[in-house]
């Protein structure tokens, strides 16, 4: 597909598949193929080829909580959630993570709040001159 582009039925994505596939196909921690991948602005995969899933939400959750907790990081960690429909991310992935995402951050006693805005809610934070600094994802 090019930009400008009208989508192709090629290019469009069964969503009922996607989101059963999020919650169903559960990775091999064997297979390098299955695991975790970040890219540029985070996440990268998809939930057909078990790269992005709950399994792998939950795993990243828990360590980014693990490691503010021990590390006595109290300072806001702003999540975000994309509610309208993005190419590939129906009603985008992230806010269906959203519910036990902010859960399990709760859990480990770190501060989380839903920013659609992560950049500007963090940098405003971080202009206030505190030597702890908020996160953002």
């Amino acid at each position: 597909m090019t930009a400008g582009e009208p989508a192709t039925a090629s290019d469009l994505v069964d969503v009922a598949k996607l989101v059963t596939a999020y919650y169903a196909v559960h990775p091999d921690p064997g297979d390098p193929a299955q695991r975790v991948s970040f890219g540029t602005s985070g996440h990268r995969g998809s939930a057909f080829t078990a790269k992005f899933n709950e399994d792998h939400i939950a795993a990243t959750t828990q360590a980014i909580c693990e490691y503010r907790d021990a590390r006595d990081i109290r300072e806001p960690l702003y999540l975000g959630a994309t509610p309208t429909p993005c190419p590939g991310r129906p009603r985008s992935a992230r806010w269906r993570c959203w519910p036990p995402t902010a859960s399990m951050c709760s859990a480990t006693r770190a501060a989380v709040r839903p920013a659609p805005a992560v950049s500007p809610a963090t940098l405003a934070h971080n202009a206030r001159g505190s030597a702890r600094r908020a996160d953002g994802s």
